[in-house]
C-alpha cells in the first residue's frame, strides 16, 4: 500500500491536549492512505504513554518514535523523523493544535496535484487562546482568496505568518540535504524550502485551530527563557546565511536580511534583559542609599556627605604615604614593582602595603623576600583565599591604608622615577584644593615585547584636569600606577553598596572637588596585554565584560542623582558610550556564534 501523506506530529509535554489532536488527525476522510508519525521528544508528563497507546490501537496507521533525550535542543529533530516518512507528501500538526476540517488532507493534496509547479501548500487557521480555552475570533491568514504566494514574500514573511500545522510539502524537499529546513523543522524554514521552486499555494479556508500561549510549548519557552531564545535565533540566523552562501541566487539578499532580523532581535532581547536587571539593581541601590541616609541623619555626623561617612582609624602620625600594591599571579613582574618602591628617594616617610590575593605561581615567596629585606618599607599581607572573587578585597585593603596620602601600583606595573613620591606629594601639599594627582607613563606591550612609542597621558604639560574631563575620560587617559590621592578619597565608603570600586571611581571621586592634578613627566611603566591582567580577562570573557559594563551604567546613573548631579551631562555621555559598547560586543558575539555561555 503506497502512503500518499505522512502526517508528522511532534510532541513534548502535551498530555492535556494531544489526545484531541490525534483524534482529529485520525478522523480525516481521504481517498488515499495516510500515516501518522507521533514523535515524543522526551516528555516527562505522560505524553509518551498516550502516543504509545495509539500506536498499539492503530498499528497500521500510527508510528510512534519515543526519545530518551531531547532532540530539538540538539537540533536533531528533523534527522530523527525523516527516516520514518513514507508518504509522497508530508503534513504537520503540532501536538497542541487541532485540525477542524475532516477533508483538510484531501483538499491540500488536490491543490498540489493541480499545481505541479509548486512544492508546498498552506492554509488559514483560527486562533485558539489557551488560557481562556477557546477561540478568539481571530484568524491567521495572508489573503481572503486562494492563490500563489511568491517565493520572495515567503522568505520575507515574519515567523508564524503561517503556522506549521497548516503546512503540506512534497516529502522530497524535506529529504533534500541541501534544503534550508535541514534538521530544524521550524515552520519558516520549511515554508521557505517548499517555496523556493515556484512559491506557495495558499488556501484561504481556515482548516485548523492553532493554540497560543500554551505552557511548555516552544513559543512559550522561547518567550520566557530569553537565553534559549537567543541561542535559537542565533543558530537560525547562521542557517540563513549558510544557505545563502551555498545557493547564490536572486534571493541571497533576502536571506541575509532574514539573518540580520534575527540578530537584531537578539540584540534587542539582550538589551531588554540588561535594562530590566539594571532597573532592579538601581532600585536596590537607591533603597540602600536612602537607608544609609536615614542612619546618617540620626547620627551626630549628619553634616557629612554620604561619601565621607565611614568610621575609620585616624592616619598613623608621621606616615605621609601608603602605597597599595595589589598582586595576583604576578611572579613574572612583581620584582620590578618592588624594586621601584624601595628605590624611592624622598624626605617623606612612606610604607608599601603588598597584598597578595592567594597567588599560585610563587608571587608570595618573592614578596616575602622583599618584606624580610626591607621591613621598614614593605608590609606583606598574603591571603589564604581569593578575596577579589568574593567581593571583599576593597574592604580589606582599605583597612590597611594608614598614610595621609594613598598611591597605587598593581603588581604587573612598576615605577621608574626614584623621585616620583617626592614630586607627587610636594604637588599635592602645595594644592590643598585638589584631592588627586596623576602623571604620564610609558606603556610596555607584553605580547609584542616592545615599548609603545607614545606616552600614556592626556597632556604634554602640567595642568589641572577638570572633573568633566576625568569623568568622560572613563579612566582611559591616566594609568592606575600613576595615581596618588588624599586618604579620605581612598577609604571613603564604596559609594554604591554591593558594587566593586574600580580605579575610574577613585579618579571621579578624587576629581569632584577640584579636578585632577596632572604631571607631564613619565614616572612609571604600565604593562598592557599582560597574562592574567583584568583587561585580558575581560577580553577573554565577553559576557563578563557585558555585565561589567551594565554595572558601570548603574553606577553612573546613581552618581547623576547624588554627588555627581553637577556633572550629569558628562555621566550621560558615559552611559551612551557603555551602552554602545555592549551593543557592539553582543553583535560580535552573535556574528561569531559564541553566545552559548550567556
Amino acid at each position: 500500500m503506497d502512503i500518499k501523506v505522512s502526517v508528522v506530529c511532534p510532541a513534548y509535554n502535551c498530555k492535556d491536549y494531544i489526545k484531541e489532536t490525534i483524534q482529529h488527525i485520525l478522523a480525516q476522510k481521504t481517498s488515499f492512505p495516510f500515516e501518522l508519525i507521533l514523535h515524543d521528544d522526551c516528555s516527562s508528563d505522560g505524553t509518551a504513554d498516550l502516543c504509545r497507546q495509539y500506536s498499539m490501537f492503530f498499528p497500521d496507521k500510527v508510528i510512534f518514535i519515543p526519545e530518551t533525550e531531547n532532540q530539538f535542543s540538539k537540533e536533531r529533530l528533523g534527522k530523527k523523523i525523516l527516516p520514518f516518512i513514507n508518504g509522497e507528501y508530508t503534513a504537520f500538526c503540532e501536538a497542541d493544535d487541532i485540525w477542524n476540517d475532516e477533508y483538510k488532507l484531501e483538499k491540500q493534496v488536490k491543490a498540489l496535484e493541480d499545481h505541479k509547479q509548486l512544492d508546498i501548500c498552506a492554509h488559514a487557521a483560527d486562533v485558539w487562546w489557551y488560557p481562556a480555552n477557546g477561540l478568539t475570533g481571530q484568524k491567521i491568514q495572508v489573503s481572503e482568496i486562494d492563490g500563489i504566494i511568491r517565493t520572495s514574500d515567503v522568505i520575507e514573511a515574519a515567523d508564524r505568518v503561517l503556522p506549521l500545522s497548516t503546512v503540506m510539502i512534497r516529502s522530497d524537499i524535506l529529504k533534500d540535504s541541501d534544503s534550508l529546513c535541514g534538521s530544524f523543522f521550524h515552520e519558516r524554514e520549511i515554508l521557505i524550502s517548499g517555496a523556493m521552486r515556484g512559491g506557495l499555494f495558499y488556501l484561504a479556508e481556515s482548516m485548523a485551530s492553532v493554540r497560543i500561549d500554551v505552557p511548555g510549548s516552544l513559543s512559550e519557552k522561547l518567550k520566557n527563557d530569553i537565553y534559549t531564545g537567543i541561542q535559537f535565533n542565533e543558530k537560525r540566523a547562521g542557517n540563513f546565511l549558510s544557505y545563502a552562501m551555498r545557493n547564490e541566487s536572486k534571493y541571497t539578499a533576502l536571506f541575509e536580511k532574514a539573518a540580520k532580523e534575527l540578530s537584531d532581535l537578539n540584540i534587542k532581547s539582550v538589551m531588554d534583559v540588561l535594562d530590566a536587571e539594571h532597573e532592579i539593581k538601581e532600585r536596590k541601590y537607591k533603597s540602600r542609599i536612602k537607608e544609609l541616609e536615614r542612619e546618617l541623619a540620626a547620627s551626630d555626623k549628619s553634616e557629612l556627605k554620604l561619601s565621607e561617612r565611614k568610621s575609620i582609624p585616624d592616619p598613623e602620625p608621621g606616615l605621609m604615604l601608603t602605597v597599595i600594591c595589589l598582586t595576583f599571579n604576578h611572579a613574572a613582574y612583581i620584582r620590578d614593582a618592588l624594586e621601584g618602591f624601595v628605590k624611592q628617594q624622598t624626605e617623606y616617610r612612606f610604607e608599601v602595603v603588598v597584598h597578595d590575593d592567594c597567588s599560585t605561581d610563587g608571587t608570595d615567596k618573592i614578596c616575602m623576600e622583599y618584606a624580610n629585606k626591607y621591613p621598614d618599607i614593605i608590609k606583606f599581607y598574603p591571603e589564604e583565599e581569593n578575596r577579589y572573587s568574593k567581593g571583599t578585597l576593597g574592604q580589606i585593603v582599605r583597612s590597611l591604608a594608614h598614610g595621609k596620602y594613598i598611591a597605587l601600583c598593581e603588581g604587573d606595573d612598576y615605577w621608574t622615577d626614584p623621585q616620583k613620591i617626592q614630586k607627587q606629594l610636594s604637588a599635592l601639599e602645595a594644592r590643598p584644593d585638589v584631592d588627586i594627582c596623576a602623571h604620564s607613563v610609558r606603556q610596555y606591550d607584553v605580547a609584542a615585547g616592545v615599548f609603545r612609542p607614545a606616552l600614556f597621558g592626556p597632556s604634554y604639560e602640567d595642568e589641572t584636569i577638570s572633573p568633566e574631563r576625568v569623568i568622560e575620560g572613563d579612566g582611559q587617559f591616566v594609568a592606575t600606577c600613576s595615581l596618588m590621592m588624599r586618604r579620605e578619597i581612598y577609604i571613603a565608603d564604596n559609594f554604591f553598596p554591593g558594587m566593586r570600586t574600580y580605579d575610574h571611581d577613585l579618579q571621579m571621586r578624587g576629581a569632584m572637588r577640584g579636578g585632577m592634578l596632572y604631571l607631564k613627566d613619565p614616572m612609571a611603566v604600565y604593562r598592557v596585554n599582560a597574562a592574567g591582567s583584568w583587561t585580558m580577562n575581560m577580553a577573554a570573557d565577553r559576557m563578563k565584560f557585558v555585565k561589567y559594563n551594565e554595572e558601570r551604567i548603574a553606577i553612573f546613573m546613581l552618581y547623576m542623582g547624588s554627588e555627581g548631579a553637577e556633572y550629569a551631562d558628562s555621566f550621560k555621555k558615559l552611559i551612551d558610550m557603555y551602552t554602545e559598547k555592549n551593543i557592539t560586543i553582543i553583535r560580535e558575539m552573535i556574528e561569531a556564534s559564541s553566545f552559548t555561555d550567556f
